[in-house]
């Protein structure tokens, strides 16, 4: 049978594989994760010298004399300590992380906010997207026509490049609730459809002349 000290040492390591395991969806926040992504994350070989970084600390320090203590008791009970130090901090560092990512999250949002009222006032709806660099499908006269279906309808699309930003495609999101009606009211029902079949006809139109 476990003694006390055993049996609060196998507690506090579980709690922090399990802090450490839900916190990789916490820092990355707002990027959706599965659990597939958090075990392959996590980084199980640093994870492993920590705990034993921690067994051979404890294991020195128990080294020094305590009136009426055994050794093995020693032992546990610096390891106790060691592993509530690694959970306190494990634990803040992703609660404070996570309130920064959302702090942060905040602000692009406002900003968002402000610059859809802004291009709905000017008339240009600007969609962002990450899409890196692609290989050229079409001529620069059929891309110049496809802008300018798009412009007809009010919006613009804009390639922001390779790396993709999370908190920004969330930021979006408050960008589209502003933006969607006016283009509705602006261009009538099931615009997007419409637009959408014209741009398919310049690029049938260009790939029958091919």
């Amino acid at each position: 049978m476990l003694n006390k000290i055993t049996f609060w040492n196998l507690i506090t390591l579980t709690l922090i594989l399990l802090v450490s395991f839900f916190g990789v969806y916490f820092i990355n926040y707002p990027m959706i994760i599965d659990i597939w992504e958090v075990i392959y994350i996590l980084e199980w070989e640093k994870m492993f010298f920590l705990f034993l970084g921690m067994v051979i600390l404890s294991l020195i320090f128990a080294l020094f004399p305590l009136k009426k203590m055994s050794y093995g008791n020693k032992f546990q009970k610096i390891l106790l300590v060691l592993n509530v130090l690694i959970l306190l901090y494990t634990f803040c560092y992703t609660i404070s992380t996570f309130a920064k990512n959302k702090s942060e999250l905040r602000k692009i949002e406002n900003e968002y906010i402000e610059q859809a009222k802004k291009d709905v006032k000017n008339d240009k709806v600007t969609f962002k997207f990450a899409g890196g660099l692609p290989v050229p499908e079409y001529d620069k006269n059929t891309y110049d026509k496809i802008d300018s279906i798009r412009k007809k309808y009010g919006i613009i699309y804009f390639n922001t490049g390779c790396i993709v930003d999370y908190k920004a495609i969330e930021a979006q999101k408050k960008y589209e609730i502003i933006v969607k009606p006016y283009l509705e009211k602006r261009n009538g029902k099931n615009w997007e459809a419409k637009m959408n079949d014209e741009i398919q006809k310049v690029k049938s139109d260009y790939k029958k002349d091919r």
